[in-house]
C-alpha cells in the first residue's frame, strides 16, 4: 500500500516537469490513472491521450482503457461529459459510441439512435459499424434515417446485405413507396435507390461517412 502511494507521489513530482517527453509523460498518467476512480482516472486517460502523437500505440491504448472502464449504464451522462471534454476526434468517438451503448442498456433506443446517427453525419463512425447502426435505428424505429442510411449505402457503390433490405421493404411500404419495397426483396443487386435530391444551398442536411 505504502509502495503504491509513494509511486504515485513521484509521478506527481515529475509530471510536474514542463520537460518530460510526451511518451513518458502518457506513461507517468497512465500509471497515475491506475490509482485513480473514475471520473478522475477518465480525465487522466483524456490527458494521456493528448500528449503523445495521432499515430502512437500509445494513445490508442489510452483510448481502449478509457472506454473499457465504462461499462456501469448508470455512468451514461458522464460519459457524455468526458465525451464533451475530448480533444482528440477518435477519442470523443469512441467515447460516444460507448455512451450509445449505455443508453442502450438503458433500453434507451431513441438516445442510442441519435448518437450513433450524429457520428455517421460527422463522418466519424467505422466504416464496419453500418449493421449496427442500422439495427440502432431500427430499435427506435426512425424509418427516415434507416432509408437514408441504406441509400446512402448504395449510392457509393457498396452493397447492403439482403437481410437488411428485407428489414427496410416495410418502411417504403409505410413511405408509400411499393415499387421499392417489391425490387428491395428481390434482390440486392437489382436494388437501386432512386436519384439524391440536390441539396439547397446554405440548408439541407449533411453527408453520411459512407457517402461518395
Amino acid at each position: 500500500m505504502g509502495r503504491g502511494f509513494r509511486s504515485g507521489q513521484v509521478d506527481a513530482k515529475e509530471l510536474s516537469r514542463q520537460d518530460i517527453a510526451g511518451a513518458r509523460r502518457c506513461h507517468l498518467l497512465l500509471r497515475r490513472a491506475e490509482l485513480e476512480v473514475a471520473p478522475v482516472r477518465w480525465r487522466t486517460l483524456l490527458e494521456a491521450i493528448d500528449v503523445v502523437p495521432v499515430n502512437s500505440p500509445l494513445r490508442s491504448a489510452a483510448i481502449g482503457r478509457l472506454v473499457s472502464d465504462m461499462t456501469d449504464p448508470a455512468h451514461v451522462e458522464l460519459a457524455g461529459e468526458i465525451a464533451d471534454e475530448a480533444q482528440d476526434p477518435s477519442a470523443q468517438a469512441a467515447v460516444r459510441l460507448r455512451q450509445a451503448e449505455l443508453y442502450r442498456s438503458r433500453l434507451n433506443s431513441r438516445a442510442a439512435a441519435d448518437i450513433a446517427w450524429s457520428l455517421y453525419e460527422s463522418k466519424r463512425l467505422p466504416a464496419d459499424r453500418f449493421r449496427w447502426l442500422f439495427e440502432r435505428l431500427a430499435s427506435a424505429r426512425q424509418h427516415d434515417r434507416m432509408v437514408r442510411l441504406v441509400e446512402d449505402r448504395l449510392r457509393s457503390g457498396k452493397a447492403v446485405p439482403q437481410e437488411l433490405l428485407n428489414d427496410i421493404a416495410p418502411v417504403y411500404e409505410l413511405q408509400g413507396r411499393p415499387v421499392d419495397a417489391k425490387r428491395a426483396r428481390t434482390n440486392s443487386l437489382d436494388f437501386k435507390p432512386p436519384p439524391q435530391v440536390p441539396k439547397m444551398q446554405g440548408g439541407g442536411m449533411g453527408g453520411g461517412f459512407f457517402s461518395p
